[in-house]
């Protein structure tokens, strides 16, 4: 589990740091396009392995239940640092708290994988992308 979890975490990194001539915003819809087209192409069956394990066994077992939560953590640490620079470049609100804004993106993200399967497509994904972004970039005056 903690090595997949460095591997997301290094994923996360390179899809959110891998061109960082792009605004921050912009590299988050990005990484949250690539996860929804990844969902996508591979029939909703490659889902993060810590979130399916937080979903459907951490609350049985204390140890698991620590060890996904610390996983999800190294994941939220990057998307937070992603988050902290938009807001420090002014294309992400900064009347929101970075660490909040990375948890409300990981849970829309996951939550939308669910609606998805279900669906069949990634067309709540994309719904839920558009209202996610609308909510945390910060609108020109």
């Amino acid at each position: 589990m903690e090595r997949y979890g460095a591997s997301a975490a290094a994923f996360y990194r390179e899809q959110l740091f891998g061109d960082t001539d792009a605004e921050p915003v912009d590299r988050i819809r990005s990484f949250i396009e690539t996860m929804i087209d990844l969902a996508v192409e591979k029939n909703f069956k490659s889902e993060c392995l810590v979130q399916k394990f937080s979903i459907e066994c951490a609350g049985m077992n204390e140890n698991l239940r620590t060890t996904t939560r610390n996983q999800i953590h190294k994941m939220l640490d990057v998307l937070e640092e992603c988050v902290l620079e938009g807001q420090q470049y002014g294309g992400i609100r900064e009347d929101l708290d970075s660490r909040e804004v990375a948890e409300l993106i990981q849970s829309q993200l996951y939550g939308s994988f669910i609606l998805g399967r279900l669906a069949g497509d990634g067309e709540g994904m994309k719904k839920s992308l558009k209202s996610t972004i609308g909510y945390i970039q910060k609108l020109n005056s």
